[in-house]
């Protein structure tokens, strides 16, 4: 094989590997002399060349009660009074959104209210029902504050029939 075929193939070959976007090098410690040391390669792209979410620096963060309650357990952790839902929060940075964790009771609704970076008041809203919910929203960088009961729709002319309010759960959802 002549020098320029040899040439060739090695540039089409690392042509392909960099266009594919898989980028790796090896784990920066050393072995000492004479021993075979295994290799862990970290991935510095995806296909598409973005970075990876590691490179980004993703993390989740949960909420937190400020109200007291017991905590339920789960991830995130979940709070609730001996006779109100159980309600969770967690931030993805990665994703960009805000995630409620509620339920723990078969009701028909569950009123949720909240405090956002942007809304900077209480404001009350319906979701659905079910025992295990998740309610996703767009993160904005900031506080939020959430409360959530569960109720159940009365029948004509009859108001619904609601929980007490769960414990306060307090969530930062800044990317940094």
């Amino acid at each position: 094989m002549s020098i320029l075929t040899w040439r060739n193939a090695i540039t089409a070959v690392t042509s392909a590997v960099l266009i594919s976007g898989i980028v790796v090098a090896p784990d920066a410690s050393a072995a000492s002399p004479g021993t075979v040391k295994n290799t862990t390669a970290k991935v510095l792209a995806n296909a598409s060349g973005q970075p990876t979410d590691l490179q980004k620096g993703c993390f989740f963060r949960d909420g937190t009660t400020t109200g007291g309650g017991m905590n339920t357990g789960g991830t995130p952790p979940r709070f609730a009074y001996g006779n109100s839902p159980y309600l969770g929060a967690q931030f993805d940075s990665c994703g960009d959104v805000v995630r409620i964790y509620y339920g723990g009771y078969n009701a028909t609704h569950y009123n949720i209210r909240y405090v956002s970076p942007t809304s900077g008041r209480w404001v009350q809203q319906e979701l659905g029902g079910g025992s295990r919910q998740v309610w996703t929203i767009t993160a904005q960088a900031g506080d939020y504050n959430f409360v959530i009961q569960a109720c159940n729709r009365g029948g004509a002319l009859s108001r619904s029939s609601c929980t007490r309010w769960s414990p306060q759960i307090y969530l930062n959802a800044r990317p940094w």
